[in-house]
C-alpha cells in the first residue's frame, strides 16, 4: 500500500508535465477524441507526406508516432485511472515504475520540430515531378537529354519518354537522376 501512495504522490507533484499513452493499434484518433471529452489536453503529431497511389501523387497525413499519444491532465488519482481505462488507450508508457513524462518545454520543442518537418515536406512535394512534366536527365547514359514523365513508379522511380535518333525511347530512372 505504501508503494501505491508513493506513485500517486509522484503523479500529483508533476501536474504541468505531459504523459505518453500507448494506444490500441490504429485507434489513435478514437483515443484522442475520448481523452478530449474528459477535459484532457492531447497532442497527436502528424506529418503531411506525399504518396503515390494509382500512379498519382496524393498528400496524406501520417502519424509521427503510430500507437502513441501525448496527454496533459489534472493529476488527481480518480482521473488518472479514468484516463488509463479510456477507449482506445492501452496504458501509460512507463520506465520501470515511473511514468514517461515530458515537460512543457519538451513538448513545445517537439511541436516546433514537427512544424519544421511539415514545412520542409511541403517544399519537397512542390518540387517533385508529376506525370506530364518535362525534365532534364542529369545522370547516366542519357545525361543532358530532355524527357517527359509518363509514369510514376513508387516514391523513388519514374518512367520517362525521350526522343533519341527520331524514335521514342522509354527509360526507368530514379528521381535523383532527373531535374525539373
Amino acid at each position: 500500500m505504501e508503494k501505491r501512495e508513493k506513485s500517486t504522490n509522484q503523479i500529483e507533484s508533476v501536474s504541468n508535465n505531459w504523459f505518453v499513452l500507448r494506444t490500441r493499434p490504429r485507434q489513435e484518433y478514437r483515443a484522442k477524441q475520448n481523452l478530449e471529452n474528459q477535459a484532457a489536453r492531447t497532442y497527436l503529431p502528424m506529418l503531411s507526406c506525399e504518396r503515390i497511389k494509382r500512379n498519382k501523387r496524393v498528400i496524406v497525413e501520417e502519424l509521427l508516432f503510430p500507437g502513441y499519444i501525448f496527454v496533459q491532465f489534472s493529476t488527481d488519482r480518480a482521473l488518472f485511472h479514468k484516463i488509463r481505462s479510456t477507449f482506445g488507450v492501452i496504458n501509460f508508457v512507463k520506465f520501470g515504475q515511473h511514468l514517461a513524462q515530458i515537460t512543457d518545454a519538451g513538448m513545445q520543442s517537439m511541436y516546433n520540430s514537427v512544424e519544421k518537418l511539415t514545412i520542409k515536406n511541403r517544399s519537397i512535394q512542390h518540387s517533385a515531378p508529376s506525370v506530364g512534366d518535362t525534365v532534364e536527365i542529369t545522370q547516366g547514359p542519357f545525361s543532358g537529354l530532355h524527357a517527359t514523365i509518363v509514369e510514376l513508379k513508387g516514391n523513388e522511380r519514374c518512367l520517362v519518354m525521350l526522343e533519341m535518333l527520331h524514335k521514342q525511347v522509354r527509360a526507368d530512372l530514379d528521381y535523383s537522376q532527373v531535374r525539373m
